[in-house]
């Protein structure tokens, strides 16, 4: 059986795929299925969206792709409440990890920590600082 134009598109866009490949053969019977059921009761014509959704949702596509999670950032842990002003954060400092005491995260994006041995207050990129939990 041939898909109509009217539902490749979308069935193609469901699953992520280009238009020269092919969608599983099990989400292609359960969709052959659906539009057998809908042609009795409505008629031809393109399938609902809500028929490609159940069947998105009935073979796994709803699932987050790798590229989709986001790994949370430095300022997301600040933000989240994960990390507070006094709570030990490890630094790249100089080629070496070093754990600190976390100050605060600037508008500018810098860490804001204090370092043992060290006067004053210090600051480094964002993306080079971490969670305590997070390094061995």
């Amino acid at each position: 059986m041939e898909i109509p134009t009217f539902d490749r598109a979308p069935l193609m866009l469901m699953c992520g795929l280009q238009e020269s490949e092919e969608p599983p053969p099990a989400l292609l019977a359960d969709y052959f299925r659906a539009r057998r059921i809908f042609s009795r009761v409505a008629g031809s014509g393109p399938l609902p969206p809500a028929v490609f959704v159940s069947l998105g949702l009935l073979h796994g596509l709803g699932e987050p792709r790798p590229e989709d999670v986001k790994v949370p950032s430095f300022a997301d842990h600040v933000r989240g409440g994960k990390v507070k002003r006094n709570d030990p954060i490890v630094v790249e400092w100089r080629g070496e990890r070093k754990e600190v005491t976390f100050l605060s995260l600037g508008t500018d994006h810098r860490v804001r920590f204090l370092m043992d041995g060290k006067k004053g207050e210090m600051a480094i990129e964002m993306q080079k600082a971490h969670l305590k939990q997070a390094v061995a």
